[in-house]
């Protein structure tokens, strides 16, 4: 299953070569790929997402710890690995706890190559909640076995990251708020 936001874009072979990699790699259950960035008017920057990976294969606790080291329209996973996850999920949920979940399960694998296109500033990531569901994430890793320890730095890394996001915005306030936390 390839996942892919309505505002972003694949490349030509993304899936046949995301497909091979998981074929070739049996030890992982997902895949992720860098993404060539562009602007919300379409046009291409000089910049990929990530630059680097950070890791080359990731875990619960590198997920939790790394967020946000890949986009969600570089996603592909083995079929099945998510039914358990949308079965008990009564909530809003964000692409973060999609995958924390595979991690749960398996290793995430990285593909070194811009394989899709990646649309920023619009979309949920903009959204002033966005914060809240990133630390109800952490929350939910924690019920499908992240240590508390990983969980408490992981949270506190996500307030690190929104706060400075808030401040870069000019959101004092929420700046404030979330730094606090």
């Amino acid at each position: 299953i390839s996942h892919l936001d309505g505002d972003d874009w694949l490349s030509k072979n993304k899936l046949e070569k995301q497909y091979a990699f998981l074929e070739t790699n049996g030890n992982f259950i997902a895949a992720v790929h860098k993404l060539r960035v562009f602007d919300r008017n379409s046009q291409k920057t000089n910049n990929s997402w990530p630059q680097n990976f950070t890791l080359k294969e990731y875990d619960l606790e590198d997920v939790a710890m790394h967020h946000p080291d890949f986009g969600h329209s570089s996603l592909m996973y083995k079929s099945g690995m998510i039914s358990s996850f949308l079965e008990k999920i009564q909530t809003d949920f964000i692409d973060f706890q999609i995958y924390l979940h595979l991690a749960s399960q398996g290793k995430i694998g990285a593909i070194d190559a811009e394989l899709g296109n990646y649309t920023s500033g619009i979309g949920i990531s903009s959204a002033r909640s966005l914060h809240a569901l990133a630390i109800q994430a952490i929350e939910y890793a924690a019920t499908i076995g992240l240590k508390k320890e990983t969980a408490e730095h992981a949270s506190a890394r996500q307030y690190l990251l929104f706060s400075k996001i808030a401040l870069a915005k000019g959101d004092f306030k929420l700046f404030n708020e979330l730094i606090h936390q």
